[in-house]
């Protein structure tokens, strides 16, 4: 459940209530909340749709909601009304954008902007991703905006952006990617075809997107429900299409966890690469310590992860795992000549003791 907060008043023999829409999920009379960003998680007293007692509201619903456990002053309006732990917080994002045609002049790159998201106001500052200097009245694009401020978007949020200090609506878009790192040119070729694709808001291109920009790092399927804006069973089904068609792997089925392909790909040739460097300067070694081996990658990728890709590298036959350690498999323990002809002379002196 995600309600943006426009009103919270206080009402003789009730205390708080909050009103605002009910963005998605529903919410249950009983049902412990959370207040974003503040944290604080009071529990729901009462609800009300449409001036009437209900004992649950479901997303688009008008709703005041009583709150126990929480004062008036605790909560202002621009906070975010949601079910326990779901939604992280944001400080960039990507998304489309187009400037007004009535725009009063042409919207510079890097401009200092107030952005309008949910019932929040937040300062931040506007970027475009195609190299202009400047996005003309009328004209669109896609652009990353930087807030002051945290704020929780989903994938398909509007949001309208004004100039701080004269008021004036330049534009608005829709945000594509809700936790989006920081802009690079050298990034664009990749990142703008996902962009255009996630305008379809499509389940499929949503996880996609979002699994792919992980990387090695991995996504929960509760990661996925919360930045894709989908629900549990959508999400399920979505993952399993993907993972049928070759898209992604589930490497944590406990956990829901998956990667993209490529990743695995690319984690598969990263371990192979360190355990023929280990057989290139320790020869006479049977193999690497498994430790030694997890030590050399990033600690953000999870341990599961690890473990998933070195199996699927036995499968392949590319590697094998002796006790403690793992090796390529045509790795042998071999002498060299010269160790060779040293062995045999040593023996020689043996015999003749």
């Amino acid at each position: 459940a995600r309600m943006p907060i426009d009103r919270v008043f206080t009402m003789k023999g009730f205390g708080t209530v909050v009103t605002g829409t009910l963005l998605s999920g529903r919410l249950a009379l009983g049902e412990t909340v959370e207040i974003l960003p503040s944290g604080h998680q009071p529990k729901i007293r009462g609800i009300q749709v449409h001036n009437e007692q209900v004992t649950d509201a479901a997303a688009g619903c008008r709703t005041a909601v009583n709150l126990q456990g929480i004062e008036k002053a605790a909560v202002r309006r621009g906070e975010i009304l949601s079910e326990q732990g779901r939604f992280a917080p944001s400080h960039r994002v990507n998304a489309s954008f187009h400037c007004l045609k009535n725009a009063p002049k042409a919207l510079p790159n890097r401009f200092r902007v107030m952005v309008h998201w949910g019932t929040e106001r937040v300062f931040g500052r506007i970027v475009f991703l195609d190299p202009i200097p400047a996005m003309e009245p009328g004209n669109a694009g896609w652009a990353q905006i930087s807030v002051e401020s945290p704020i929780f978007p989903v994938i398909g949020d509007r949001f309208i952006v004004r100039d701080f200090s004269t008021n004036h609506t330049l534009g608005g878009g829709v945000i594509l990617d809700p936790q989006a790192q920081k802009f690079k040119a050298k990034h664009r070729d990749v990142l703008v075809p996902w962009l255009e694709r996630l305008e379809s808001e499509a389940p499929e291109d949503k996880v996609g997107y979002l699994v792919w920009k992980r990387g090695v790092n991995g996504c929960s399927l509760k990661e996925l429900i919360a930045s894709g804006q989908l629900g549990t069973e959508e999400a399920q089904t979505t993952c399993s299409a993907l993972v049928e068609k070759g898209e992604l792997v589930e490497y944590d089925p406990e956990q829901n966890a998956y990667v993209d392909t490529d990743a695995v790909e690319g984690l598969s040739s990263q371990i192979l690469d360190l355990l023929r460097e280990f057989h290139r300067t320790s020869p006479y070694q049977r193999g690497m310590p498994k430790e030694a081996l997890r030590s050399r990658l990033s600690e953000s990728i999870p341990d599961k992860l690890v473990a998933f890709v070195a199996g699927w590298l036995m499968e392949k036959g590319e590697v094998a795992v002796e006790k403690d350690r793992m090796r390529c498999v045509e790795h042998r323990v071999r002498l060299t000549d010269k160790d060779e002809e040293m062995r045999c002379q040593i023996l020689q002196a043996l015999e003749e003791l």
